[in-house]
Protein backbone atom coordinates (compact mmCIF):
# COMPACT_ATOMS: atom_id res chain seq x y z
CA UNK A 1 0.00 0.00 0.00
CA UNK A 2 3.24 2.44 0.96
CA UNK A 3 4.06 1.48 -2.50
CA UNK A 4 1.67 2.38 -4.61
CA UNK A 5 1.21 5.74 -2.67
CA UNK A 6 4.58 6.93 -3.20
CA UNK A 7 4.13 5.28 -7.05
CA UNK A 8 1.52 8.17 -6.89
CA UNK A 9 3.17 10.66 -5.67
CA UNK A 10 6.10 9.91 -8.17
CA UNK A 11 3.49 10.24 -10.56
CA UNK A 12 2.36 13.31 -10.18
CA UNK A 13 6.16 14.92 -10.08
CA UNK A 14 6.71 13.30 -13.45
CA UNK A 15 3.79 14.91 -14.87
CA UNK A 16 5.45 18.72 -14.13
CA UNK A 17 8.81 18.16 -15.24
CA UNK A 18 9.72 16.68 -19.10
CA UNK A 19 12.58 13.94 -18.52
CA UNK A 20 12.52 11.19 -20.46
CA UNK A 21 14.32 9.15 -18.05
CA UNK A 22 12.33 9.97 -14.97
CA UNK A 23 9.47 9.01 -17.26
CA UNK A 24 11.10 5.45 -17.94
CA UNK A 25 11.89 5.26 -14.44
CA UNK A 26 8.49 5.82 -13.34
CA UNK A 27 6.82 2.53 -16.12
CA UNK A 28 9.72 0.31 -15.17
CA UNK A 29 8.57 1.16 -11.22
CA UNK A 30 5.04 1.08 -11.89
CA UNK A 31 5.83 -2.72 -13.40
CA UNK A 32 7.57 -3.99 -10.60
CA UNK A 33 5.03 -2.75 -7.91
CA UNK A 34 2.11 -4.33 -10.15
CA UNK A 35 4.05 -7.69 -10.10
CA UNK A 36 4.36 -7.56 -6.69
CA UNK A 37 0.80 -6.55 -5.61
CA UNK A 38 -0.34 -9.79 -7.34
CA UNK A 39 2.60 -11.54 -6.00
CA UNK A 40 1.11 -10.74 -2.52
CA UNK A 41 -2.59 -11.07 -3.19
CA UNK A 42 -2.05 -14.63 -4.59
CA UNK A 43 0.25 -15.61 -1.59
CA UNK A 44 -3.03 -14.38 0.51
CA UNK A 45 -5.02 -17.12 -1.53
CA UNK A 46 -6.04 -20.27 -0.26
CA UNK A 47 -8.55 -23.08 -1.51
CA UNK A 48 -11.88 -23.48 0.33
CA UNK A 49 -10.81 -26.92 1.39
CA UNK A 50 -9.08 -25.12 4.21
CA UNK A 51 -12.75 -24.61 5.99
CA UNK A 52 -14.65 -27.21 4.16
CA UNK A 53 -12.81 -30.34 5.33
CA UNK A 54 -14.18 -29.82 8.80
CA UNK A 55 -17.69 -29.82 7.86
CA UNK A 56 -18.75 -33.72 6.87
CA UNK A 57 -17.87 -34.45 10.55
CA UNK A 58 -19.66 -32.09 12.29
CA UNK A 59 -22.53 -32.25 10.04
CA UNK A 60 -22.37 -36.22 10.79
CA UNK A 61 -22.50 -35.41 14.27
CA UNK A 62 -25.47 -32.41 14.93
CA UNK A 63 -27.42 -35.36 12.10
CA UNK A 64 -26.50 -37.78 15.11
CA UNK A 65 -28.01 -35.99 17.84
CA UNK A 66 -30.93 -35.46 15.91
CA UNK A 67 -31.49 -38.86 14.81
CA UNK A 68 -31.47 -38.00 11.18
CA UNK A 69 -29.54 -39.48 8.37
CA UNK A 70 -28.11 -36.40 5.83
CA UNK A 71 -25.91 -37.22 3.43
CA UNK A 72 -23.18 -33.79 2.90
CA UNK A 73 -21.96 -33.54 -0.85
CA UNK A 74 -19.50 -30.87 -1.19
CA UNK A 75 -18.09 -29.11 -4.65
CA UNK A 76 -15.67 -26.41 -5.69
CA UNK A 77 -13.57 -27.18 -2.69
CA UNK A 78 -10.44 -26.22 -4.84
CA UNK A 79 -11.86 -22.90 -5.48
CA UNK A 80 -9.97 -20.07 -4.28
CA UNK A 81 -10.07 -17.07 -1.95
CA UNK A 82 -8.55 -14.60 0.32
CA UNK A 83 -7.73 -16.10 3.19
CA UNK A 84 -9.21 -13.43 5.76
CA UNK A 85 -12.51 -14.14 3.46
CA UNK A 86 -12.25 -17.69 3.87
CA UNK A 87 -12.16 -17.23 7.53
CA UNK A 88 -14.67 -15.18 7.51
CA UNK A 89 -17.28 -16.98 5.77
CA UNK A 90 -16.32 -20.27 7.33
CA UNK A 91 -18.30 -19.64 10.35
CA UNK A 92 -21.17 -18.16 8.66
CA UNK A 93 -20.97 -21.94 6.63
CA UNK A 94 -21.28 -23.77 9.51
CA UNK A 95 -24.80 -21.66 10.80
CA UNK A 96 -26.08 -22.14 7.69
CA UNK A 97 -25.25 -26.18 7.83
CA UNK A 98 -26.08 -26.32 11.15
CA UNK A 99 -29.42 -25.01 10.28
CA UNK A 100 -30.36 -26.84 7.09
CA UNK A 101 -29.57 -30.48 9.72
CA UNK A 102 -31.02 -29.01 12.31
CA UNK A 103 -34.52 -27.02 11.00
CA UNK A 104 -34.59 -28.25 6.99
CA UNK A 105 -33.95 -32.03 6.89
CA UNK A 106 -36.58 -33.99 8.34
CA UNK A 107 -36.37 -36.65 10.31
CA UNK A 108 -36.50 -40.43 8.52
CA UNK A 109 -39.77 -41.09 9.72
CA UNK A 110 -41.63 -37.67 8.88
CA UNK A 111 -39.51 -37.53 5.46
CA UNK A 112 -40.69 -41.69 4.68
CA UNK A 113 -44.64 -39.87 5.62
CA UNK A 114 -43.80 -37.78 3.15
CA UNK A 115 -42.41 -39.80 0.36
CA UNK A 116 -39.32 -38.97 0.34
CA UNK A 117 -35.72 -41.32 1.19
CA UNK A 118 -35.06 -41.73 4.58
CA UNK A 119 -31.67 -40.17 4.26
CA UNK A 120 -31.65 -36.21 3.46
CA UNK A 121 -29.21 -35.04 0.74
CA UNK A 122 -27.20 -31.69 2.09
CA UNK A 123 -24.90 -29.84 -0.66
CA UNK A 124 -22.23 -27.32 -0.26
CA UNK A 125 -21.57 -26.32 -3.63
CA UNK A 126 -18.72 -23.20 -4.92
CA UNK A 127 -18.62 -22.37 -8.45
CA UNK A 128 -17.46 -19.36 -10.05
CA UNK A 129 -19.85 -16.52 -11.83
CA UNK A 130 -18.45 -14.20 -13.32
CA UNK A 131 -16.22 -12.20 -11.97
CA UNK A 132 -17.42 -13.82 -8.20
CA UNK A 133 -17.35 -16.81 -6.56
CA UNK A 134 -21.18 -18.32 -5.49
CA UNK A 135 -21.72 -20.64 -2.42
CA UNK A 136 -24.64 -22.43 -2.17
CA UNK A 137 -25.91 -24.28 0.55
CA UNK A 138 -28.83 -26.16 -0.38
CA UNK A 139 -31.26 -29.19 1.62
CA UNK A 140 -34.21 -31.05 0.12
CA UNK A 141 -35.90 -30.78 3.90
CA UNK A 142 -39.02 -28.96 4.99
CA UNK A 143 -38.56 -26.06 3.41
CA UNK A 144 -39.39 -22.39 5.13
CA UNK A 145 -43.53 -21.44 5.57
CA UNK A 146 -43.34 -17.66 4.54
CA UNK A 147 -46.70 -17.41 6.84
CA UNK A 148 -44.37 -18.71 9.56
CA UNK A 149 -42.29 -15.62 8.74
CA UNK A 150 -44.34 -13.13 9.00
CA UNK A 151 -46.08 -14.11 11.79
CA UNK A 152 -43.44 -14.89 14.03
CA UNK A 153 -41.32 -11.15 12.77
CA UNK A 154 -45.20 -9.42 13.16
CA UNK A 155 -45.05 -10.76 17.20
CA UNK A 156 -41.50 -9.55 17.50
CA UNK A 157 -42.56 -6.00 16.19
CA UNK A 158 -39.86 -6.32 13.43
CA UNK A 159 -42.65 -5.78 11.08
CA UNK A 160 -46.18 -3.98 11.11
CA UNK A 161 -49.13 -5.35 10.09
CA UNK A 162 -49.64 -3.81 7.40
CA UNK A 163 -46.30 -4.60 5.71
CA UNK A 164 -47.24 -7.97 6.88
CA UNK A 165 -50.07 -8.33 4.44
CA UNK A 166 -48.44 -6.59 1.43
CA UNK A 167 -45.47 -8.97 1.92
CA UNK A 168 -45.34 -11.52 -0.54
CA UNK A 169 -43.76 -14.95 -0.19
CA UNK A 170 -40.37 -14.34 -1.71
CA UNK A 171 -39.85 -10.76 0.08
CA UNK A 172 -41.53 -12.74 3.33
CA UNK A 173 -38.45 -15.25 3.16
CA UNK A 174 -35.79 -12.28 3.18
CA UNK A 175 -37.64 -11.58 7.14
CA UNK A 176 -35.22 -14.69 7.86
CA UNK A 177 -32.08 -12.30 7.85
CA UNK A 178 -34.18 -9.61 10.13
CA UNK A 179 -32.60 -9.09 14.14
CA UNK A 180 -34.17 -11.88 16.59
CA UNK A 181 -36.09 -13.48 13.89
CA UNK A 182 -36.73 -17.58 13.92
CA UNK A 183 -39.40 -20.07 12.53
CA UNK A 184 -38.53 -22.69 15.73
CA UNK A 185 -41.67 -23.30 17.30
CA UNK A 186 -38.95 -24.92 20.06
CA UNK A 187 -35.97 -24.23 21.58
CA UNK A 188 -33.73 -27.23 19.93
CA UNK A 189 -30.43 -28.24 21.24
CA UNK A 190 -28.32 -27.34 17.93
CA UNK A 191 -29.88 -24.25 16.78
CA UNK A 192 -33.20 -21.99 15.63
CA UNK A 193 -33.04 -21.50 12.13
CA UNK A 194 -33.29 -17.67 11.81
CA UNK A 195 -31.35 -17.19 15.14
CA UNK A 196 -28.07 -15.83 13.87
CA UNK A 197 -29.39 -15.36 10.60
CA UNK A 198 -28.93 -11.23 10.90
CA UNK A 199 -25.33 -12.25 12.29
CA UNK A 200 -24.89 -14.12 9.40
CA UNK A 201 -25.64 -11.21 6.58
CA UNK A 202 -24.10 -8.37 8.43
CA UNK A 203 -20.46 -10.94 8.58
CA UNK A 204 -21.03 -11.52 4.82
CA UNK A 205 -22.00 -8.10 4.08
CA UNK A 206 -18.85 -6.67 5.73
CA UNK A 207 -16.48 -8.30 3.75
CA UNK A 208 -18.62 -7.12 0.80
CA UNK A 209 -20.44 -10.03 -0.24
CA UNK A 210 -24.45 -10.63 -0.53
CA UNK A 211 -26.61 -13.48 0.40
CA UNK A 212 -30.24 -14.80 -0.43
CA UNK A 213 -32.52 -17.17 0.67
CA UNK A 214 -34.90 -19.29 -1.87
CA UNK A 215 -37.37 -21.92 -0.29
CA UNK A 216 -40.15 -23.89 -1.20
CA UNK A 217 -42.46 -25.48 1.56
CA UNK A 218 -41.84 -29.65 1.07
CA UNK A 219 -39.23 -29.30 -1.21
CA UNK A 220 -36.33 -27.56 0.28
CA UNK A 221 -33.94 -24.48 0.95
CA UNK A 222 -30.88 -22.81 -1.32
CA UNK A 223 -28.96 -20.12 1.11
CA UNK A 224 -26.63 -18.55 -2.11
CA UNK A 225 -23.76 -16.50 -0.53
CA UNK A 226 -22.28 -13.85 -3.12
CA UNK A 227 -18.70 -12.99 -3.17
CA UNK A 228 -16.42 -10.53 -5.10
Amino acid sequence: EELLIGQMRIEKVRETVDIPELSAAVDSLGRVITDLQYNVMQSRMVPLAYVFERYPRMVRDIAKKQAKEVDLKMEGMDIELDRTVVDEIGECLVHLLRNAVDHGIEAPDVRAAAGKPAEGRLTLRAHHDGGQVRIEISDDGAGIPPATLRRRALERGLITAEQAARTNDRDALKLIFLSGDSTGETVPNVSRRGVGMHAVRTSIERIGGSIDVQSTVGVGTTITVQLL
